[in-house]
């Protein structure tokens, strides 16, 4: 009965001064009688659209509450799209009435539900209207939204802008919180992944630099390793043989139990072929021969690694690797019979019969 008078005095009287009181009344009245979605129109009308009213604020207010009570009634992809609108009045609302006490715990929530809707956009846009309330809202919220300014520009893959959020981030965290060891390792992740972005456009000078960040602003975070490795890489693609065997052989020195050793050894006994210098070579592929897990690897990197010797004319060393060979590797049957060959050769160059 009152909904249908309320409705009948609106149709009456659409411009009088008093619509927005009754409207205010009649959502009211929706909302007792269990109607929240139509509710929440009216609520909303009288909040945002209709001339200036002393119930906006409180329509605005009730209109979430009648957002929550419609959502409790859906399920699946409609309970989804009823919880972002409801998000998103609750932003209009913060927007709106910008002093209302009710206001930071409202930004606070809907910044939050939207990082865990992954709407990474509103998430930013929501988190910096805490932040341009300023004192109005707690230090801690404050700086919660930084964090969540970040990790959304992190989530849309705009590296730069991550970093430079993690970096005030950062700033501002006590250096036992525990949050700090995340946020590194997410500035540590968007210094790498511009790299990434870089290297794939072929920027690979540019690229090196961000790889080396790493190590200087994020040293103890677990991509720095993978970092200093393609920093090493890149080098090698720009052929510059100095840079990329110094990168490897502070990685052999700082991780000597790394799984990825058997890889660099592997790179630096190329490095030292294309600088002629078969000694590092084979000390090298001597290496890969006792450490790569995949045998015919170890058999290649053994014969390379004497033949290396030879070239160097160190016989001894491509001696004891052929012996080695034979030992290690005694098939196929053919190559075998051509390590004995050799090591006769290098036992007659040594004056030595025994084979």
């Amino acid at each position: 009965k009152a909904i249908s008078w309320y409705m009948e005095l609106i149709n009456s009287f659409r411009d009088g001064t008093h619509i927005p009181g009754i409207t205010f009344l009649l959502a009211e009245a929706l909302y007792e009688n269990g109607q929240y979605a139509e509710a929440v129109i009216r609520y909303e009308e009288v909040a945002y659209n209709l001339s200036a009213s002393n119930h906006g604020a409180e329509a605005g207010y009730a209109a979430l509450l009648s957002y929550q009570q419609h959502e409790k009634k859906l399920s699946g992809y409609e309970k989804s799209v009823w919880r972002r609108n409801g998000i998103m009045s609750a932003l209009r609302f913060s927007e709106r009435y910008p002093k209302d006490v009710r206001v930071p715990a409202l930004l606070t929530t809907a910044t939050e539900e939207l990082f865990s809707l992954k709407q990474y956009d509103k998430a930013e846009y929501a988190a910096r209207l805490i932040l341009k309330a300023g004192d109005k809202i707690e230090k801690k919220l404050r700086q919660r939204a930084s964090i969540i300014i970040a990790h959304s520009n992190f989530e849309r893959e705009l590296f730069d802008k991550a970093e430079a959020g993690y970096v005030e981030v950062l700033g501002f965290l006590s250096t036992d919180a525990k949050e700090r060891n995340d946020i590194v390792e997410h500035l540590a992740a968007s210094i790498y992944k511009q790299g990434e972005q870089l290297r794939a456009i072929d920027k690979v000078d540019e690229a090196i630099a961000h790889f080396l960040r790493v190590a200087k602003l994020a040293p103890g975070s677990s991509i720095r390793i993978t970092a200093d490795y393609e920093a090493a890489l890149g080098y090698m693609t720009l052929r510059d043989w100095k840079n990329a065997s110094r990168l490897f052989s502070d990685f052999q020195k700082t991780h000597p139990d790394h799984p990825l050793l058997p890889d660099i050894s592997k790179q630096l006994a190329n490095i030292y072929l294309e600088l002629d210098l078969p000694l590092q070579a084979a000390a090298e592929l001597e290496k890969v021969m006792l450490s790569n897990k995949d045998v015919s690897i170890r058999q290649e990197a053994a014969w390379q690694a004497a033949e290396m010797y030879e070239k160097a004319n160190d016989f001894n060393g491509a001696a004891r690797l052929y012996e080695s060979y034979v030992q290690l590797f005694p098939s196929p049957l053919e190559q075998a019979i051509e390590v004995r060959l050799k090591l006769s050769g290098i036992h007659n160059k040594n004056n030595n019969v025994k084979i």
